[in-house]
């Protein structure tokens, strides 16, 4: 069941035009995994709360991040840690966020962070489907104890572009996927995103990501029920 949000008793409101993901064109030059990371690290952030935390990636200017529901508590304060594509040891910017939008069944959420403008978002492959073999490429944040390995880069291929678990397909995927990498973008070599992040299987090289197709369904859901009503015409 999707869950619209509200603030101050009143529902939040979301606009296609908020979610530049949306309607940004993939791209169809092939890219290096060097360029990848250059210029979509910025794209990938921490989410979480005091219960614990995940991946997601801007799917807006202003501040609109994608990540797994389960990464998330409306009931909590939801915190942002932005590192700016920087893997070496520095302070993030921390900033605050709510959950305005969320599926428990296909385990996705919509943040928004506050204070956030400008932010480098991700692009969407929609025309394509992926093989088996593909190449791809994950960006997350995976943990060690208590410390979080912020822009950690994986690769690997698709293992099965269709994998029927439940009630939908996941792309199943060799790359390493680790506690922290939920939420995270899954690359094609043209640096279009091709799913997100969800789970691992208790075997070795065995992960798997809600499909980009699923993914733009859920984004298109949340702002047609969340979008402004019309005014009422007076009588």
């Amino acid at each position: 069941m999707a869950l619209r949000m509200k603030e101050d008793g009143k529902p939040v409101i979301l606009n296609q035009g908020d979610l530049n993901s949306i309607t940004a064109t993939a791209g169809r030059i092939k890219l290096s995994k060097k360029d990848i990371a250059s210029k979509f690290m910025d794209s990938v952030v921490v989410v979480g709360s005091i219960n614990g935390y995940g991946t997601g990636f801007f799917i807006g200017s202003n501040g609109y991040i994608l990540t797994s529901a389960h990464c998330v508590n409306p009931k909590l304060e939801t915190k942002i840690a932005i590192f700016g594509g920087k893997t070496e040891k520095t302070q993030p910017v921390i900033k605050t966020g709510r959950v305005i939008f969320k599926d428990d069944l296909l385990d996705l959420a919509i943040v928004k962070g506050e204070d956030i403008k400008n932010a480098r978002y991700v692009v969407f492959e929609l025309k394509n489907s992926p093989a088996t073999g593909d190449e791809l490429t994950i960006i997350g944040n995976p943990g060690v104890g208590s410390q979080i390995l912020n822009c950690t880069m994986t690769n690997g291929i698709v293992s099965n572009p269709k994998r029927a678990i439940g009630n939908y397909n996941y792309i199943q995927t060799n790359a390493a996927i680790n506690p922290g990498n939920s939420g995270g973008p899954v690359f094609n070599e043209y640096g279009n995103v091709i799913g997100i992040v969800q789970f691992k299987a208790d075997i070795d090289a065995a992960g798997f990501a809600l499909s980009s197709e699923n993914i733009m369904q859920f984004l298109k859901k949340a702002c047609s029920e969340m979008k402004k009503s019309p005014p009422k015409k007076k009588k």
